[in-house]
């Protein structure tokens, strides 16, 4: 099975992918799922982006022309699942889907992945300059586009914590007020055609916080937000559950599978028998 999660630039791509396997790894239990690193690099990787947050300060994002990929095993319900999650740089991506280079296949590996997940950073795309909300709102629409219809889609508004009220903590599973986010902060984007998707039983969304537990640092005479444990990540036990509830719907238990077998084909099977045998009657009873 394979992930593979998008969005711009600052979305928070890295340390979304820290905290879900620091998340899984300490309540699999919770879960009922077994979880590995699948090799040594993102073993590694993963201890030292943890590391660097635990330490009070943000990981660096993505390199340009860079990708990440990191290599989990996940076991649910008995199956053993070889799961994927690649990350690329934002600028990468929007040269990739606009066919300013194709270096990385960013279009054909959203096409080859099992779930695609989307992150956007709602809140700090009202700062950015108009150009780049543009450029973004176009990342996440041609994104759903490349994926098409049938694609396990989760939808992350990233640093949930920091969106001021009346969006309330109590709203982050709640389709309709994180629709009214877009039109609020990301009127560039075509929301009707996302509402139109987030009506599908293959589309979810959901706002969380990968770190919320920050301080206020001066830097430069500016104040910046710095990580500080514990790390306390909001919705991302949301997102894990969600990731495992479709992994068990795309590889059903095999009692699934038989019982799909014994309600649907047997029965269809003994008909077509009857259907056989009265044909045969009829014809035998027409030349005898």
């Amino acid at each position: 099975m394979k992930v593979f999660i998008i969005g711009p630039e600052g979305a928070g791509k890295t340390i979304f992918a820290t905290m879900l396997h620091d998340y899984v790894t300490s309540e699999q239990g919770n879960l009922r799922i077994k979880v590995r690193a699948g090799d040594i690099a993102t073993k590694k990787y993963l201890a030292k982006e943890l590391n660097v947050l635990k330490h009070g300060e943000w990981p660096n994002s993505t390199k340009e022309g860079k990708q990440i990929t990191l290599n989990w095993i996940w076991e649910v319900s008995g199956r053993e699942l070889s799961f994927q999650l690649a990350d690329s740089a934002g600028q990468d991506i929007r040269s990739e889907l606009s066919g300013e280079q194709d270096q990385l296949h960013i279009k054909q590996q959203i096409q080859d992945a099992d779930i695609l997940i989307i992150l956007v950073d709602i809140y700090g795309h009202q700062s950015d300059a108009h150009e780049k909300k543009i450029e973004n709102a176009w990342i996440i629409e041609e994104s759903l586009k490349i994926a098409g219809e049938a694609k396990m889609i989760l939808i992350g508004v990233s640093k949930a914590d920091l969106i001021p009220p009346p969006f309330k903590r109590e709203y982050w599973q709640n389709t309709e007020a994180i629709v009214s986010l877009f039109k609020e902060y990301m009127p560039e984007f075509n929301f009707e055609a996302f509402r139109r998707r987030l009506q599908s039983s293959k589309t979810s969304i959901v706002a969380f916080s990968a770190v919320s537990n920050t301080s206020n640092r001066s830097e430069n005479g500016r104040l910046i937000r710095f990580p500080q444990n514990p790390l306390n990540p909001i919705g991302i036990d949301i997102i894990a559950q969600e990731i495992v509830r479709i992994v068990k719907k795309k590889n059903p238990s095999l009692v699934r599978k038989l019982l799909s077998i014994v309600f649907f084909w047997i029965p269809i099977i003994i008909v077509s028998l009857f259907i056989l045998i009265a044909l045969v009657s009829y014809i035998l009873t027409i030349f005898l």
